[in-house]
């Protein structure tokens, strides 16, 4: 495996103050080496800010928790049978 170089804080700034350095060469001159380099510092400190530091960790097996089956069975809804109502017939006097 090819193992990923980590970053620090301060590496990631110094970067950051070599590109700023290059891209401003002009204001180098106009501000003078100590002055701008002062500058330069602070801006890359807030550039920096920002940046997570990104830290290699393995990669760990995530398994799903395999859903629990339960074996008891759901009572079903028993129908009542149909009750027949029987009717008493009225008795006839003679």
């Amino acid at each position: 495996m090819d193992k990923k170089k980590i970053s620090s804080k301060k590496e990631n700034r110094k970067k950051i103050e070599q590109k700023i350095e290059v891209a401003l060469i002009e204001l180098k001159v106009a501000l003078g080496d100590k002055e701008f380099n002062a500058r330069v510092e602070k801006a890359a400190k807030i550039f920096g800010k920002g940046f997570k530091i990104k830290t290699e960790t393995p990669k760990a097996i995530i398994t799903k928790p395999k859903p629990v089956v339960s074996k008891v069975k759901v009572a079903t809804p028993v129908k009542k049978a149909a009750v027949k109502k029987t009717v008493k017939k009225p008795i006839q006097k003679k």
